[in-house]
């Protein structure tokens, strides 16, 4: 994804970072407001080891989370698969003088202003909050929604986009 950011105009980056199992309301928003907030921006999908044991919170797989990221992100959003959530060492691939923004649930906060400390040369990362809001939208009731046929449920928290994945999704989780 080099390329995608080298373009000399580009200055800003946004980053977010999640499992994403599967996309919801809520990533579409950050998403989204990353996308106009910043010259480009790149989505990391963690699939580590840790991460993917667990396939009650982690069913699907990276290319299927792909391929709902894919539905929903604009034109200035790269997705890319990393296999762990300390995402420093691919910034530090990419040109020195950026200045990335990390998009962080409360709960990542703390760990995401420590790899600031991991930055080489002239690239800033800032960290950007994203609080939880009383909407209660939540990977888990997503997929609790679809074990549960209930379309409803399922449209009411997940981007129109990715509402034609709805049978798809569903039999992933069997």
């Amino acid at each position: 994804f080099k390329d995608y950011i080298n373009e000399s105009k580009v200055k800003t980056v946004g980053i977010f970072s999640g499992r994403m199992q599967p996309v919801t309301l809520a990533h579409s928003k950050i998403i989204d407001d990353m996308s106009k907030e910043n010259d480009k921006g790149i989505v990391f999908i963690v699939k580590g080891k840790k991460t993917s044991e667990d396939k009650e919170k982690n069913p699907f797989d990276a290319e299927t989370q792909k391929k709902m990221l894919e539905l929903i992100a604009p034109k200035n959003i790269n997705i890319e698969i990393i296999s762990t959530g300390f995402f420093v060492d691919e910034l530090n691939k990419l040109p020195d003088g950026t200045k990335f923004t990390a998009y962080a649930g409360s709960d990542r906060v703390k760990a995401y202003t420590s790899f600031q400390k991991y930055m080489e040369d002239n690239r800033t990362l800032e960290i950007k909050e994203i609080k939880r809001t009383d909407e209660d939208i939540s990977a888990t009731k997503v997929r609790e929604a679809l074990k549960a046929d209930d379309r409803k449920t399922f449209e009411k928290m997940t981007h129109k986009n990715i509402h034609k994945m709805f049978d798809e999704l569903k039999e992933i989780l069997g």
